[in-house]
């Protein structure tokens, strides 16, 4: 987690997820929401899945990323394409059909940024050469001799 983008894509993360946990919890209580669950039982299953994946891009591994672009295209994706078909064929939306669609973009485009972030993590950056020239010389670094105290003093 080296910039600030990277950070911003965790917030995000976390963000969505507490946002799909409201609409479990809102489901499980029989309230009334803007968006409904696909499949109540897979949206706990995928909470958790989210929860380990977020510890893994947390670390930059990016196994994480995999399982979290797999997991979210997997459920989100197939809401998708069910929708656009009678989309597509010119069948009016029914109510709130927009709302879980938009919702269902956002997991897939989040999923998708989180994996492009991931993979251009590990590009070499460039090394500083305002001060290379000290650290990488080896003449400058200080010359030890028998004389010198090499204990080390601790309180215990």
């Amino acid at each position: 987690m080296r910039s600030m983008m990277n950070w911003m894509i965790a917030f995000f993360m976390g963000a969505f997820t507490i946002f799909r946990t409201v609409v479990s919890l809102m489901d499980a209580r029989g309230e009334e929401f803007f968006v409904k669950p696909l499949d109540p039982t897979v949206e706990v299953i995928l909470l958790f899945v989210a929860l380990a994946c977020m510890v893994m891009v947390f670390k930059r591994l990016k196994l994480g990323g995999i399982l979290y672009i797999v997991a979210y295209w997997g459920y989100f994706g197939a809401d998708i394409i069910t929708h656009l078909g009678p989309m597509m064929d010119g069948e009016p939306l029914g109510p709130g059909v927009p709302m879980q669609l938009f919702c269902s973009a956002i997991g897939c485009v989040l999923a998708l940024i989180v994996m492009i972030d991931l993979l251009t993590d590990h590009v070499k950056r460039p090394d500083d050469t305002k001060t290379s020239w000290f650290y990488n010389n080896p003449d400058l670094d200080k010359k030890k001799d028998e004389r010198e105290d090499t204990h080390n003093y601790r309180i215990y």
